[in-house]
């Protein structure tokens, strides 16, 4: 086993900013999302409509990989008792729309819509025959172009802030989703020290909502600690696994944008070293 290893997760946080929990709230259900080419009234015969989600090559997860996520929420949901179950669709580069994203539980015997939220939010739906038919999550859109990721938020947080069992909550089930697609000696590396979420001897660095934050600050009670920023100022470094700080514990964010409305979305995702 080399002496450092740098795994980085595709998926992973949180609903961080305050307008994500209303987004998680309020979605609706909705049909899947049709593109529909029609012709003149004189070629009405040729009038053809075509699911966008027969996309070549698309954005996919196994769907039993993704149910391991909502066990290890129910395993875990103490360190977050106020949070719901939730995911997100988030771009990986700026710029990329979310107009037209459509998002199916898909086998070769059915095809679920997912209803997707204002900000790319969805609930995952357990299905005991998408399970036993060995379906799959599947996006509208070629690979390496979105990603899905645990979205866990306490509610009604300040703006600013993140809670330390979220992101403990959203960790442990990120891991469980990816963990079958790790080198088994990797995953027995990580059960020796303790746990993909609860060892010491990692370096957990968190992306900021945003970017551009000027400091970053673990409170508890009165006990304040100010968090290391990268030189991007968009990551901070974060003792994920120190039970010192309980669940409770908030974590601060100060930008060097105050208005929210002129701050740029942090795409970046989790970075956990040895």
């Amino acid at each position: 086993m080399p002496t450092r290893m740098i795994l980085l997760i595709a998926s992973l946080t949180l609903a961080l900013a305050s307008n994500v929990t209303h987004a998680q709230e309020t979605a609706a259900p909705t049909k899947p999302v049709v593109a529909e080419s029609t012709s003149s009234a004189n070629e009405q015969n040729a009038e053809q409509s075509v699911e966008i989600s027969n996309t070549r090559n698309p954005e996919w997860k196994s769907y039993r990989s993704m149910l391991r996520g909502l066990e290890a929420f129910e395993r875990f949901h103490a360190k977050a008792p106020l949070a719901e179950p939730k995911f997100v669709v988030r771009p990986r580069a700026e710029g990329l729309s979310m107009e037209g994203l459509t998002l199916h539980v898909k086998s070769d015997q059915s095809s679920i819509p997912i209803p997707l939220a204002e900000g790319g939010y969805f609930v995952l739906p357990r299905d005991a025959q998408a399970d036993a038919d060995d379906a799959d999550l599947m996006l509208n859109r070629k690979k390496k172009l979105y990603r899905w990721q645990p979205a866990i938020r306490t509610p009604a947080l300040p703006m600013d802030q993140l809670r330390l069992g979220d992101l403990r909550l959203a960790c442990e089930m990120e891991w469980a989703i990816e963990k079958d697609g790790a080198p088994f000696v990797f995953r027995m590396f990580l059960y020796t020290i303790g746990g993909f979420c609860r060892s010491s001897k990692l370096t957990v660095s968190i992306p900021t909502p945003y970017l551009g934050a000027k400091s970053v600050t673990l409170v508890q009670a009165n006990r304040r600690l100010d968090l290391p920023l990268n030189g991007g100022k968009f990551s901070f470094i974060l003792p994920i696994h120190d039970q010192n700080y309980s669940d409770d514990t908030m974590i601060e964010i100060v930008y060097d944008e105050p208005n929210v409305n002129s701050r740029k979305p942090n795409l970046s995702t989790i970075n956990i070293s040895f």
